[in-house]
């Protein structure tokens, strides 16, 4: 089967609006994924295959209609299968999310600290290797992804994976990638002052994906992860006796997981208006998860998140694959940071200063002896030197993190890979020397 978006416009249900809206706004849809092809089609040489995945391919897009207005809230997730080297759609990667930070789409309302679109480049070689024989919460989600340019590619490569149980360490980076997206729009000083609209639905919207991240934990620990969020959201709600010996407050915790159930599907400026207040319960419950899922795949157990560091740093996570998971980055100054690769950062500190970040804040205010920790963590001196308030040292911690962080588990490259990456491009340059043309 072949499709080309260029010419074709898409026909399956992109949210779950009214079926008044749905053309329209599948109308407005095809056309910015025109413009994010050809900008593709523009850049990346042989693509063969390009496939919508994530929210919009399961008909789930969050989309906000106030007063006849229609804003696209969810990033676009695209997977593109060229033909090309594998280090060299990587090279190419990076400069497609440089691209994509700076371009503007219509009805499109992106949020601060993430490009307009999530791209993976893969090869086709790669979709037939043994990463992707094997069940994986991205095989598992590939199965909702729609063709809108090329040739099927996936259909003949992917095998059905509906009845096997994802790995439950899938779940962590997940959960970490939230996290950090949380934190993103998330800072003390809004529970002073009134912020701006689209400062209040940023951190909605990313607190919900948090909230509904903590519970497809619960679901994956359980065997029980389903293919699309209504699915997951109506086992959740019909097995809540299921999950009551994992949460202390499982009433709360239902209630939250409702309300971000109910604003991802259909965004609303009168959720948003109580923002902060989600955000900070959310902040609780993750906790609660994390709990949970630290003690069920890595026997940890804490008493106070606050002792979390020596625990953390003393174990081995087990990562999933890098090219096939969840990616956030964050573009600054020109330069996309890879925690992985700064001097004196360890991955582990930068991921439990994340979630010390979380544990201190709560409804009264900042615990600062926790905070303290993280910058002790972070920089490898006490905060005295910072001398500033709670809420400065939060931002300047947050932003450090942010600054450090793009995925929880980048692949540890051995040395053969830098020799092949090498030979790769010297053999593009002298056989393919049109490949590295700037277009």
């Amino acid at each position: 089967m072949k499709f080309n978006i260029l010419k074709q416009s898409i026909n399956w249900r992109t949210t779950v609006h009214e079926a008044n809206l749905v053309h329209t706004i599948n109308e407005l849809l095809t056309g910015n994924l025109r413009l994010l092809t050809r900008k593709i089609l523009e850049n990346v040489p042989q693509v063969e295959s390009i496939y919508l995945t994530g929210s919009y391919a399961r008909g789930e897009g969050s989309v906000l209609v106030d007063e006849g207005e229609i804003r696209f809230l969810s990033d676009y997730d695209l997977l593109i299968i060229a033909n090309a080297h594998p280090f060299f759609l990587k090279f190419k990667t990076r400069l497609l999310h440089k691209l994509l930070f700076s371009m503007k789409l219509p009805n499109v309302e992106i949020m601060d600290g993430h490009p307009i679109a999530e791209i993976l480049l893969m090869a086709p070689s790669q979709t037939r290797n043994s990463s992707m024989t094997v069940t994986s919460l991205f095989k598992y989600e590939l199965k909702n992804s729609k063709l809108i340019y090329g040739e099927d590619i996936l259909n003949r490569t992917i095998e059905d994976s509906s009845t096997q149980i994802i790995p439950m360490n899938n779940g962590l980076r997940v959960l970490f990638d939230r996290m950090f997206g949380a934190i993103i729009p998330f800072s003390p000083e809004l529970s002073e002052f009134r912020p701006a609209e689209r400062r209040l639905r940023h951190l909605m919207f990313e607190s919900a994906k948090l909230a509904l991240a903590c519970r497809d934990i619960l679901l994956l620990l359980t065997g029980n992860y389903l293919i699309s969020e209504s699915e997951r959201q109506n086992f959740f709600e019909n097995n809540r006796m299921k999950y009551r010996f994992l949460i202390h407050d499982i009433s709360s915790f239902f209630d939250l997981i409702r309300e971000a159930h109910n604003y991802r599907l259909r965004p609303s400026k009168e959720a948003e208006k109580n923002a902060y207040s989600f955000a900070i319960r959310t902040f609780k419950a993750t906790l609660a998860i994390l709990d949970v899922y630290l003690n069920k795949v890595y026997n940890l157990k804490f008493n106070d998140f606050s002792d979390i560091s020596q625990s953390l740093l003393s174990i081995n996570f087990h990562p999933i694959y890098y090219e096939f998971g969840i990616l956030i980055s964050r573009h600054s100054n020109k330069k996309t940071f890879s925690f992985a690769h700064i001097k004196n950062r360890p991955l582990k500190k930068i991921l439990i200063a994340l979630i010390l970040l979380l544990v201190c804040m709560n409804e009264t205010g900042i615990d600062r002896k926790i905070l303290n920790t993280a910058y002790y963590l972070i920089f490898g001196k006490s905060e005295k030197n910072a001398n500033c308030g709670d809420k400065k040292l939060w931002n300047i911690l947050k932003d450090c993190v942010c600054d450090y962080y793009t995925s929880p588990f980048p692949p540890q490259l051995k040395l053969n890979d830098y020799f092949h990456n090498i030979f790769a491009e010297v053999l593009i340059r002298i056989e393919k020397p049109w490949l590295i043309s700037n277009k």
